[in-house]
């Protein structure tokens, strides 16, 4: 499904939110209907700048692509998820799974409806527990459930395999014998199954055990051997060279990574290397060179080489932010990251302050930027070809060989060492937008915000949350989507965007709308709506250009998913029957003009929803009659929805005309007293009978 367009940039927003006038907005009266069409054309000028294009890609991640003075809008496959999980999702969860030793006695436990599996972090727990499912109910038979549900009060609803993945303290103590008994007769019941992924360090009340099973996850060997063989299955690397790969998965120097004390995590990475190594890409010393540089120790190694550098600080502190960035941006950030490390030095008496270099032996050039990225253990890629809508350029973008490099550095740096959270932060603040930072950047951070403590953990974003640079905004959406990934904070995620999303500041609501655009909007749909319905409280003079298109944005992402498209008619058509002059009401009338075909004069459509109201026709969408019902009742969008209908009813698509004809007889049954609609069907029963006239044919 198509999606939408994306908003003009943040300083035509600035500039327009004063003058500029939205489709039906006026006063939301009949006036403003029979005006919306040339309102929507008022200030159109067909500028570059003015719009973006949505399509979906070839793989799962919905791409918004943006002008350069735009933030990147990529939307991330969400880990985690509350309601069902799509199919394909769950298959490729589940690419290269090796059964556990614990898995026998985890069939015998789910028999009875109910595991309690419990594990540690990186140990596949959740892993386990999908495969579990999806051998009962297939890969299309998962729900996920919210991590703080309160079990005693949960009961199932359809014959499908249920996944909680952490529990609250409180949900936890009130898990008891009592409680599991009756889970198990409701499951029962209903023909479902519940799954149960518990931390180690989670208590459980006694009475549970016999509903308990501790994961005993695969060799790290096994699970490398079980991603290579899926490799091949699925085509990456062709038979000969999987020969190739197992023989080296054998050899004594990669016995350490493979061992019986690594994780299940450490095969996948093996695995990775192995398949590289197997097509050309790199040697096996390079290999094991990059599996030792991953690691923790290694790490620390780099920080200690560097501890007096400041440029090496900020340049290994860039690269770890910014992984996949080009290297001038790279090296842009990491000139300004080193400029604050050396005044706070400065300031603190660590060094003294610079003095200018009599020497006649000056080293003007200094280290070359390949000598740089070799003493930080990172590399450049091969240099690919990046287009915009505008314009096109070379990109080589910077990692690091280690795989898991990037995410130890930035940790170590920003939790251990006092001052560089807020140097990387001010860095970021003086730094001009390039096209994809605040994807890498939210990413990155959102990452490191996941092992953070305290109460005020998520403080550092509200800066970013305020601005008036949406590329800022997105870095904070981005992070804290990250950070909604994570189970056991999902919950606190949720209410700071609920905290949020009632403030008066109109960047803030579009902070929120903004992560609702993205995995956290994707893995909880109704959560998402919730919140845009809070963003959208109060009158129509709020409806700022800004948050129109981020709340806009957020629905098109929603809709990206076709299991969303009930829920969001329905929220469209709650907001139709708000009372007049709401902002709730000013953007439903806003949204119901864009299936207009003539809503705009050129491809790109500005803030448009794209619903395809012939799309939706022709699939029968549930929550569709409702809401043309509501959209014909309101004056305001009455023009756009009885155009819209007009032009399916000429279609050439006889599908599309049939299920009208079944959409029009429906409307006509609830037509009683409803006089929107009755004027929409008298108006178009006197179109045909006049064209019938005309044709000189019965009506």
């Amino acid at each position: 499904m198509n999606t939408a367009a994306e908003e003009p940039s943040d300083t035509a927003d600035r500039s327009d939110e004063g003058s500029a006038r939205e489709p039906g907005r006026a006063d939301d009266s009949g006036e403003a209907g029979r005006s919306a069409r040339g309102a929507t054309y008022e200030g159109n000028r067909q500028r570059v700048s003015g719009g973006g294009a949505g399509f979906m890609g070839t793989a799962r991640d919905v791409h918004f692509h943006m002008l350069p003075d735009e933030a990147d809008n990529e939307v991330v496959d969400p880990r985690f998820r509350e309601g069902p999980y799509p199919a394909e999702e769950v298959e490729k969860r589940l690419r290269g799974f090796v059964e556990p030793p614990s898995h026998a006695a985890c069939r015998r436990v789910l028999g009875r409806r109910v595991l309690l599996l419990r594990g540690g972090g990186g140990t596949g727990t959740g892993t386990a527990a999908f495969a579990l499912l999806r051998e009962r109910f297939g890969a299309g038979g998962l729900i996920g459930l919210d991590p703080g549900l309160d079990l005693t009060r949960w009961s199932p609803s359809a014959p499908r395999g249920y996944l909680l993945q952490g529990l609250s303290s409180d949900a936890a103590a009130a898990l008891s014998e009592t409680a599991l008994l009756a889970l198990t007769e409701l499951l029962g019941q209903t023909g479902g199954a519940l799954v149960v992924v518990v931390g180690n360090g989670q208590a459980l009340p006694g009475d549970t055990a016999t509903w308990q099973v501790p994961h005993v996850p695969p060799t790290a060997y096994d699970v490398a051997k079980g991603h290579l063989l899926s490799m091949a299955q699925e085509g990456r690397l062709p038979g000969h060279m999987l020969s190739m790969a197992l023989t080296h998965l054998d050899e004594p120097r990669f016995a350490d990574y493979v061992g019986p004390v690594q994780l299940p995590v450490a095969g996948v990475d093996v695995a990775e290397e192995l398949r590289e190594v197997a097509i050309g890409e790199r040697s096996v010393a390079d290999a094991v060179e990059n599996l030792r540089t991953g690691g923790d120790k290694a790490v620390q190694e780099t920080l200690t080489r560097l501890r007096a550098s400041a440029e090496g600080l900020a340049f290994v502190a860039a690269v770890a932010l910014l992984e996949h960035q080009d290297r001038t941006v790279i090296r842009q950030y990491a000139n300004g990251l080193r400029d604050h490390i050396t005044e706070r030095a400065v300031q603190r008496g660590a060094v003294p302050p610079p003095v200018p270099d009599t020497s006649p032996q000056w080293d003007l050039l200094g280290c070359s930027f390949e000598d740089r990225l070799t003493e930080i253990r990172a590399k450049l890629l091969s240099r690919r070809v990046v287009r915009t809508n505008s314009t096109r350029y070379w990109s080589q973008p910077v990692v690091f060989q280690g795989r898991h490099q990037a995410e130890f550095l930035l940790r170590r740096l920003w939790w251990d060492y006092d001052g560089m959270s807020e140097g990387i932060w001010s860095a970021l603040r003086d730094m001009p937008y390039q096209l994809g930072i605040d994807l890498a950047a939210g990413r990155a951070i959102g990452v490191v915000l996941c092992h953070a403590t305290g109460p005020k953990w998520l403080q550092p974003l509200y800066e970013f949350a305020s601005s008036d640079d949406r590329w800022r905004r997105r870095l904070a959406a981005y992070a804290l989507g990250e950070v909604a990934q994570n189970p056991d904070l999902s919950g606190a995620v949720r209410a700071q965007l609920r905290d949020w999303s009632r403030l008066r500041d109109v960047n803030m609501r579009c902070t929120v709308a903004e992560t609702c655009a993205g995995s956290f909007g994707l893995s909880r749909p109704n959560a998402a709506l919730d919140l845009l319905h809070a963003i959208l409280q109060g009158s129509d003079e709020e409806l700022k250009p800004r948050l129109r298109s981020a709340v806009t944005f957020a629905l098109n992402v929603l809709l990206t998913e076709e299991s969303n498209r009930p829920a969001v008619l329905g929220r469209l058509t709650e907001w139709l029957t708000e009372p007049v002059g709401s902002l709730r009401r000013v953007y439903a009338v806003h949204a119901i003009t864009a299936l207009s075909p003539t809503a705009s004069a050129g491809p790109f459509r500005p803030t448009a929803l794209r619903l395809h109201l012939a799309e939706l026709i022709a699939a029968q969408e549930e929550g569709l009659l409702p809401l043309v019902t509501a959209a014909l009742e309101n004056p305001a969008s009455h023009p756009a929805m009885a155009e819209a209908l007009t032009v399916v009813g000429s279609s050439p698509d006889s599908r599309q005309r049939v299920c009208l004809a079944e959409l029009l007889a429906a409307l006509s049954d609830a037509s009683n007293g409803r006089r929107g609609v009755v004027t929409f069907l008298l108006s178009r029963y006197r179109a045909r009978t006049a064209a019938a006239i005309s044709e000189g044919t019965r009506p």
